[in-house]
């Protein structure tokens, strides 16, 4: 974790109207723990009109976690390292290779509200029927500040740089 993630992540939980808790340098130090992503289909109706297949093609990438709630699950966690993923369009075949190689940085609220800061290349899935995104799994590239409920509503509050929609290059 760098200072500038640090606060940058600080300034627009601050926007959001969240407090995040004190992580400094010594948290850190805590160990990274290997990371990998599953291979996975959204079916068609969730997110895109067909089923989109998501598989990693290289994955390492690695997790900490920085803070807790008392229940133990975490609070705020890095994840960092290389990523690629195939998406595939499962009705007509068609494929991609992403790098969506990031640091992300998630500080989750105890009613499962998830905030993430995202720095570098991420996927992101939106459903159909989203109230405030139009709905499509994006590749984002830049720096980003994402909502996520509990019903998988996802909101982009930050958005510095560009987004691909995969639905629209694999149709």
């Amino acid at each position: 974790m760098s200072a500038s993630d640090l606060r940058t992540m600080r300034a627009f939980a601050a926007t959001a109207g969240i407090e995040l808790p004190d992580v400094e340098a010594e948290d850190a130090a805590r160990r990274w723990e290997p990371f990998r992503q599953e291979a996975f289909v959204d079916e068609a109706g969730k997110i895109s009109t067909f089923d989109m297949r998501v598989d990693p093609v290289e994955d390492d990438e690695r997790t900490r976690v920085l803070a807790t709630h008392p229940d133990g699950k975490p609070m705020m966690q890095e994840f960092d390292g290389k990523l690629v993923i195939r998406f595939t369009n499962g009705s007509n075949g068609k494929s991609v290779l992403r790098n969506v190689t990031s640091y992300a940085m998630v500080y989750t609220t105890a009613d499962g509200v998830r905030y993430t800061y995202y720095r570098g290349r991420a996927g992101v899935g939106v459903r159909i029927g989203n109230p405030t995104t139009p709905s499509g799994w994006y590749i984002m590239d830049g720096t980003f500040f994402v909502r996520a409920t509990p019903a998988k509503q996802r909101d982009f509050l930050v958005q510095d740089g560009s987004m691909e929609d995969l639905c629209e290059t694999l149709a």
